[in-house]
């Protein structure tokens, strides 16, 4: 999901094969934040660690 710049909803999920399923097991386990309007984001802190290990 970090393909998303600025969160992703959940139409913009399922269009690239995720599914409702897939974006509540990431909430769950808290790599997924709920933003507002219905969107969703990676927490900036995965987000760091991505960019780290490069």
């Amino acid at each position: 999901m970090v393909v998303f710049a600025g969160g992703f909803d959940l139409a913009a999920a399922e269009h690239l094969g995720g599914t409702l399923d897939l974006v509540a097991a990431l909430l769950d386990k808290s790599l997924l934040q709920a933003a507002d309007g219905g969107r969703h984001r990676m927490l900036e802190t995965k987000l760091a660690h991505r960019s780290l290990s490069r």
